[in-house]
């Protein structure tokens, strides 16, 4: 495992967290998502594919509460 994957799902958590307290339009989440550009490049398809799962569970989660 790259050393950007556990980066890449921090930074995933955080834009999360910021999304769902209404912030996902932030100056904050911006930078999260530039990092996150970053790190994606790092990522391998299966560390890509992982995290597009868990992104998706963050949001159903979300819809869910």
């Amino acid at each position: 495992m790259s050393d950007s994957f556990p980066q890449y799902l921090h930074q995933l958590e955080k834009l999360h967290e910021l999304i769902s307290a209404g912030k996902g339009d932030s100056t904050e989440a911006d930078e999260i998502r530039d990092e996150m550009d970053y790190s994606w490049k790092k990522l391998t398809e299966k560390q890509q594919e992982s995290a597009r799962v868990l992104s998706a569970a963050f949001y159903d989660t979300r819809d869910r509460i």
